[in-house]
């Protein structure tokens, strides 16, 4: 072996460069689709809700209706997705913070991680009324959730007795679960993305009274007009609100130069480019899978509508009514054969000249004054 041969294999090789992310690098123009009808029918974005349970508002975005159930009409739900992608991008170019709402058990995890990837604020838990419109006082309260974990960190609360560290911990966990998402959030957000605008009502009324941008994924029982942007779909799917969530963080992502907050995942796809109808893409008939799924959200307004009935049901009324204190019957009367008592004084007396004691027991009552015989006599002798 020669000695350039040995001095090249001594020599360490050059650490090779990263490979560059295609979808980092790659740059789109508005006009190319961000995802196709295809890509939502693959992960269920097409199933409605019952028909009988539908918002009439919804009719423009519903294609068709089977097995009792509205099928959405993907091509409109591709663009409008299209749209709010462009508009949220915008935002996030001027510099805007978005805001992710979804309490829903099956939209806490993904608006979690979704939101984190595009370095973004959440709510995934519980909706707190007036986190919009009240925000001064939310915002003390995460100064207080920031101070109690820089205190946490620092001493571990050890100047305070057991009992008063628990309750401090306690207080940090629970602050926590409610405002977690949003302790950075030192101002209104620039827009909000809602999964579910019936489930998240709250959120949809304070954003319109701030006129806060709102992106909403609205179901075919839910009023479309409420949001800003409105994306057609269905919100009981995992998979469906995972890729529509992806897709509005991905905007999230582009708008901004540096990237610090990610890489696109979900946005431009290999098959986003497809523009097949969706008469050509759904199939004439729903397989074992697809019914289940369709049985599943019948199953889901059966419940809710049982939810609401227990909610606004009236309180039953009593079966019998109570007896009026003046038509006791008599002690002896129970016995089989015996007769009323003879009655004898006022009791004697006819019912006309009688005064009724029915009303004595009711509060306030008072009885009628009846004009003595002397008075009436001494006045149709002076006529």
């Amino acid at each position: 072996m020669t000695e350039e041969e040995k001095i090249e294999e001594a020599t360490p090789a050059a650490p090779q460069a990263p490979e560059a992310n295609i979808m980092k690098t790659v740059v789109h123009s508005d006009d190319e689709p961000v995802v196709s009808a295809k890509e939502l029918l693959a992960v269920g974005a097409h199933y409605g809700h019952q028909a009988r349970r539908w918002n009439p508002a919804m009719a423009p975005y519903i294609f068709a209706k089977k097995s009792n159930a509205h099928i959405i009409d993907l091509n409109k739900t591709a663009a409008m997705m299209q749209t709010a992608y462009l508009k949220l991008k915008e935002i996030s170019e001027k510099g805007g913070k978005i805001l992710f709402v979804g309490t829903k058990p099956i939209a806490k995890e993904v608006i979690a991680s979704e939101a984190v990837r595009a370095n973004s604020f959440y709510v995934n838990n519980r909706w707190l009324g007036g986190t919009l419109t009240n925000f001064k006082t939310i915002n003390q309260r995460i100064k207080l959730l920031n101070n109690l974990e820089k205190e946490a960190e620092t001493t571990d609360f050890e100047a305070l007795g057991k009992k008063e560290a628990i309750a401090k911990k306690k207080q940090i966990e629970r602050l926590n679960n409610l405002l977690g998402g949003i302790k950075g959030m030192l101002k209104l957000p620039s827009a909000i993305v809602i999964v579910d605008t019936n489930y998240e009502h709250n959120a949809v009324h304070e954003a319109k009274l701030l006129h806060i941008p709102s992106f909403g994924f609205v179901d075919t029982n839910c009023d479309p007009s409420c949001v800003d942007y409105p994306i057609p779909m269905n919100v009981e799917g995992p998979e469906a609100v995972a890729l529509a969530v992806g897709l509005m963080a991905d905007a999230v992502i582009a708008g901004r130069s540096d990237n610090e907050a990610g890489v696109l995942e979900r946005a431009y796809a290999n098959g986003s480019a497809d523009t097949a109808t969706m008469s050509e893409i759904l199939p004439s008939q729903f397989s074992a899978d697809e019914l289940r799924v369709v049985r599943a959200k019948i199953r889901e307004d059966i419940l809710e509508a049982k939810r609401k009935n227990k909610k606004h049901r009236k309180a039953s009324k009593k079966k019998f009514a109570r007896r009026p204190a003046g038509n006791k019957p008599a002690e002896g009367a129970a016995a089989e054969g015996s007769k009323p008592a003879e009655t004898t004084g006022a009791a004697a007396q006819p019912e006309a000249n009688r005064t009724s004691t029915s009303g004595a027991s009711k509060p306030g009552y008072r009885p009628a004054r009846r004009r003595p015989e002397g008075e009436a006599a001494a006045k149709e002798e002076t006529k």
